[in-house]
Formats: structure tokens, sequence, C-alpha cells
């Protein structure tokens, strides 16, 4: 009787500075709504929110607010570029080392991400330049 060893797929957590990213920016995703309605002087961000916003981005002003909401937007976007990044990177690994190891199961991996596309149109049915 053979015995077949099966390997269990590890689910790997993110690391720390993976979750300490994400956790940022679902923080300030969820800021940024309350300031741009304290900027419009709406009175559904509570006295509360109001003040916690503004002592914590140390601000006084409505003037300040523009500028604190495009930093914001600026520092997500930077955030998720640098995670956008760190995907691609991981990715990029994984298929070296599965190419290294199993050069058929990457081949047919490769084979499934791009089937997701229609039968091609015709030569003649498609004309672009009418």
């Amino acid at each position: 009787m053979e015995e077949h060893s099966i390997k269990k797929k590890q689910i790997s957590k993110p690391s720390p500075w993976v979750r300490c990213t994400q956790g940022s920016i679902n923080g300030i995703r969820k800021e940024l709504p309350e300031l741009v309605e304290i900027k419009r002087d709406n009175r559904r961000v509570q006295n509360i929110k109001r003040t916690r916003l503004f002592k914590k981005y140390n601000t006084e002003k409505k003037e300040d607010l523009n500028r604190l909401i495009q930093e914001l937007k600026q520092k997500v976007a930077a955030k998720m570029q640098r995670l956008s990044r760190y995907w691609k990177r991981q990715n990029q690994y994984y298929q070296n080392k599965l190419f290294m190891t199993d050069y058929k199961k990457f081949y047919n991996q490769l084979r499934q991400t791009y089937s997701n596309v229609k039968d091609a149109p015709e030569k003649g049915g498609i004309n672009i330049w009418e």
C-alpha cells in the first residue's frame, strides 16, 4: 500500500506592517467623509467628533480643512500604492517558486488566468474607423 503525502496549503497571514498599513488606510477613509461634512458646515457631524478630529489633526480653522483633506487623500494613495507594489512582488515570488518546482502547474495557472477572454471577433467583424 502506497502512501501519498498531501501537502496542505498554508494560509498565510499578512505581515504585521501590512495589517498596520491597512488599518491606517481604513481609519483615514473613515475620517475623510466626516472632515468633508465639517468643511460643508453640515450639522450631522456631532460636536464630539468635530472636536476630536480638530484635536487629532491639530487644526482650529476651517480654512485648514482643504489642505488637510488633500493631505489625507495623498496619504491613502501613497499607502495603497505601497501595498500594491508589495502584493505584485509577492505574486512574482510565488510564480518564480512555482516555476522552479512545478512548471506544468505554473503554465496551467497562467492559462487559467487568461482564459477569461471571450471568443475573438472576426477579422472583418469590427470596424473601428467608422
